[in-house]
């Protein structure tokens, strides 16, 4: 009797203590048939260590969907709205701190680059592809944006759709009570226990989804390469015809920082669609000639820490002119 008693409080400290540190509460997202999955929006998440890159972070997200401020119909009079479109690279990780994500770096930094106000929007999620994108910005408009930028990295350009796939660390629904103990199963044990099956050559089918993001593979697929620039035709066409221009950030994996050669398909057949339709086209390359990248991301060696994303706000603010097309 005593003993169950004492167990049953162990349980029940272990639930609030993994509720307290953000385990339980994963973004949540809504499925349709367009975008495959987008953020729901008004949500408003704290995470804390080790679920943080520091003490704690916090994940909002806007009645868009969007990981930025609330915005109106259109922007105020002398106002530059900018809308960010991406993947996991841009949305940030729910490690990181809104605050130190780069599109809210530029956010708050950009006004005094520019002498004028800015407004920024976000939207993205892990896994997203270019169809994705583009059918989210068809979906939603642009909302008066005056610059569209899509963020594209190493595995954008030969990445086919996205579908949604719980291994994205997101859920359409709570989990059940405990959800603490749910998701520290799911996106801890669950990941450890595969790589180490993976390891001894063993094969658990039902894990292998926790590992899968579409978006972190670089593959070689001239067919979808084909695809994907087609879509950055009507990507471009639709932004235009919403009064908005369009540019491109290319964001490099780390993994491609350090070897070039495995993302060069993809790179150059974006550099060279942007080139024949005069899009401007930014490459972050404030990593390249580091001996220490590990210091610019996450646990993950993908996704960038505060450092990282510190780094790429630097190279929009920097070269904010070559990614508007601006001559200097």
């Amino acid at each position: 009797m005593v003993a169950g008693l004492c167990l049953a409080l162990i349980f029940i400290a272990g639930e609030l203590a993994l509720e307290w540190m953000g385990f339980g509460s994963p973004p949540m997202v809504t499925l349709n048939p367009g975008v495959s999955y987008e953020l729901q929006p008004g949500q408003s998440i704290v995470r804390r260590w080790p679920l943080s890159e520091d003490s704690v972070s916090h994940v909002k997200t806007n009645r868009m969907g969007m990981r930025s401020d609330e915005i109106g119909p259109a922007p105020a009079p002398g106002v530059l709205r900018i809308y960010f479109v991406g993947d996991s690279i841009t949305y940030g990780t729910t490690q990181v701190d809104q605050d130190h994500i780069f599109t809210e770096l530029v956010h708050h930094e950009l006004p005094a680059i520019l002498h004028q106000p800015v407004e920024v929007m976000n939207a993205s999620i892990g896994g997203w592809a270019i169809e994705n994108e583009l059918e989210f910005v068809k979906e939603h408009g642009i909302a008066g944006a005056s610059r569209v930028i899509l963020c594209l990295n190493s595995s954008d350009p030969t990445q086919p759709k996205a579908i949604y796939s719980n291994g994205l660390g997101m859920r359409t629904r709570p989990y059940a009570w405990p959800g603490g103990y749910r998701e520290l199963f799911a996106r801890v044990l669950s990941p450890m226990a595969f790589r180490l099956l993976r390891a001894t050559g063993l094969h658990w089918s039902a894990l292998h989804e926790v590992a899968s993001d579409p978006g972190m593979t670089v593959a070689n697929d001239a067919a979808a390469l084909r695809h994907n620039l087609a879509l950055l035709d009507q990507f471009q066409s639709y932004v235009q015809a919403s009064h908005g221009s369009f540019s491109i950030l290319y964001i490099p994996f780390i993994a491609e920082v350090a070897n070039p050669s495995i993302a060069d398909q993809g790179r150059e057949g974006l550099k060279a669609w942007a080139s024949t339709h005069r899009v401007p086209l930014l490459h972050v390359r404030g990593m390249y000639g580091s001996t220490r990248l590990t210091d610019y991301t996450l646990r993950d060696h993908t996704h960038f820490n505060r450092k990282g994303n510190r780094v790429v706000a630097d190279a929009i603010e920097q070269g904010w002119n070559t990614l508007t097309g601006v001559q200097p």
